[in-house]
């Protein structure tokens, strides 16, 4: 039974095949130990944890990355039946586990192989969507690996978080007609039209696999999978009342609005949106503060979050 992967991408399109043989390569355990280092770094300067270095994940890690290079293609889809890594984790007796995330980076590799794993770090550190990935506390395991041929080094990273008790709780369903994207934001491409009520699990008990700024990973019955904000699905076949229906967008009409994350002044700002930013609206709510004006949670270009409505127009 295959389980879940929160799949991200530095690219997010396979790069088209420029390979037409085998290339000679080699795995580089310098370089893999200087990014597990400065991973585990970073995990244990935010989070006081670190995930444990795993050599089965270290294994797939190193089979991903030099299988994107041999084979000429940069993507989480493997070629050509589009799997992903967990789909292969049994060959790898990787068989515990709840979740899994892999990032993937590739630059010229024109120096030391040390040089090549600073230079991916600081790639994987400059996307706010991987350094939070880093920076996420409930994963436990880790494994990483390096590739190098012909002026090229590929790099992987696995994490894992531990096996669930229990799969009922990701059992969901969209709760109105609402649009599977591409990654976390609405500025990805649209995937799929999912209908209110659809049951967004199956047989491979897979459901919100990440959770990224309000946005999760959600796949169906089918294995078709895509993201889409946590508010718009509900643990049962009915639309939450909560849901406004009135109107679906607005427009903001103050210079960098804060956005915060529920709908008072009390709730901590993650992101400024500029004058003139539309948004869809999913939730409204009354100020916490008990002054009874209106507060909404919208989808933005980045995040998920609340607005004071009196900053806001119709669309």
């Amino acid at each position: 039974m295959l389980r879940r992967l929160a799949a991200l991408m530095l690219a997010m399109a396979v790069t088209a095949a420029t390979a037409t043989s085998v290339l000679a390569g080699s795995t580089s355990p310098s370089a893999e130990d200087t990014l597990t280092n400065l991973i585990l770094a970073e995990r244990m300067r935010v989070c006081d944890s670190a995930p444990r270095a795993d050599s089965r994940l270290q294994r797939a890690a190193q089979w991903r990355s030099e299988d994107m290079l041999e084979r000429g293609y940069f993507s989480h889809a493997i070629p050509p039946d589009g799997n992903r890594a967990v789909d292969y984790f049994p060959e790898f007796s990787i068989t515990s586990w709840s979740s899994a995330t892999e990032l993937i980076a590739y630059n010229a590799y024109d120096e030391a192989p040390i040089e090549a794993a600073e230079r991916a770090f600081k790639q994987f550190m400059g996307s706010t969507v991987h350094r939070s990935l880093i920076r996420t506390c409930t994963y436990t395991r880790t494994g990483v690996g390096a590739y190098l041929a012909e002026g090229r080094a590929y790099f992987t990273v696995l994490f894992t978080r531990g096996q669930m008790a229990s799969t009922d709780r990701w059992e969901r369903y969209a709760a109105r007609d609402i649009v599977l994207r591409l990654g976390p934001a609405i500025h990805y491409p649209a995937k799929y039209s999912v209908g209110e009520g659809t049951r967004l699990t199956g047989e491979r008990r897979a459901l919100a696999v990440q959770e990224y700024r309000g946005w999760h990973m959600y796949r169906m019955a089918d294995g078709r999978y895509g993201w889409a904000p946590g508010a718009f699905t509900s643990d049962s076949t009915k639309s939450t009342p909560t849901e406004s229906s009135s109107e679906t967008y607005r427009e903001t009409t103050a210079s960098r609005l804060n956005v915060r994350k529920g709908p008072g002044t009390r709730y901590d700002v993650i992101g400024k949106v500029p004058y003139g930013t539309r948004f869809e609206v999913i939730r409204t709510a009354r100020d916490t503060d008990g002054s009874g004006r209106t507060w909404y949670k919208g989808i933005f270009p980045s995040f998920t979050g609340w607005v004071a409505g009196w900053y806001t127009r119709r669309d």
